[in-house]
């Protein structure tokens, strides 16, 4: 269930051991990812816990030790409980399995009657990392992914520019009284307004025909305005859920 407080950002963060980790992230709604230390001891530990509620991957001399269960199943994620291993094989991170509420402040929106205004976004996500045979559409190869390619400030920095082209898209094609009413706007609903907008049909209109002859060091401030002045949709190689089951790679195609 996601926590009812937003957060504005997501990172990662060093704990002691994976014992803490159902406080720290309790705490810290922006942790996404938690680097375990390891356990201080005068004896080598031939074992290590595994916190329920994350997906976990252990590195063996820091190399990266995917699991194996009874039936020979390999798997990049280790389950919850105690496993037994030698003092080498140690938890590297632990990614929660928890849905969050990521708010982002889209700022010097253009409505179509040229008022600037700022507008807020929240949506829930969650790292996709479940076996597929019991949540379709997730996969564990997901989780590493997320954590050796994606990473939570670099999924932070996705989200951000994606929602920003999306909003200013949008808020565009409508007044500046009728932005209250932008509200659990769907995926599909997005893309349908920039299709409409971007039209040659709708260009014409507002006298935006001349959009592609301009060079881009020639684009005037509300060209600007209109486009965003961010990157394009980029596609996340890892899959995640946003909102009722949709990824955010599907989001920002």
């Amino acid at each position: 269930m996601a926590n009812p407080n937003p957060t504005t950002s997501l990172y990662c963060r060093d704990i002691p051991d994976a014992g803490v980790a159902n406080t720290v992230f309790g705490s810290d709604t922006s942790i996404m990812v938690a680097r375990p230390g390891k356990t201080c001891c005068a004896f080598p530990l031939f074992w290590f816990t595994i916190p329920e509620g994350f997906y976990a991957l252990v590195t063996k001399h820091g190399a990266h030790q995917p699991y194996v269960d009874s039936n020979g199943k390999s798997s990049p994620v280790w389950p919850s409980g105690m496993h037994l291993g030698p003092p080498w094989l140690k938890v590297s991170h632990l990614v929660t399995k928890q849905s969050i509420l990521f708010n982002t402040q889209i700022k010097g929106c253009k409505t179509k009657d040229n008022v600037t205004v700022l507008i807020d976004v929240s949506i829930v996500l969650r790292v996709m990392g479940d076996d597929p045979e019991t949540r379709p559409g997730d996969d564990p190869h997901n989780v590493y992914k997320f954590v050796h390619e994606v990473t939570p400030v670099g999924l932070q920095v996705q989200l951000q520019d994606a929602q920003a082209e999306a909003v200013r898209t949008l808020a565009r094609s409508v007044y500046h009284t009728e932005v209250f009413g932008l509200r659990n706007v769907s995926h599909s609903e997005l893309e349908g307004v920039q299709e409409k907008l971007f039209s040659q049909e709708a260009m014409d209109r507002v006298g935006f025909d001349h959009m592609e002859r301009v060079s881009e060091g020639e684009a005037n401030q509300e060209e600007k305005d209109v486009m965003g002045e961010h990157d394009y949709y980029y596609s996340l190689e890892a899959g995640f859920n946003v909102e009722a089951g949709a990824s955010v790679a599907g989001a920002m195609k």
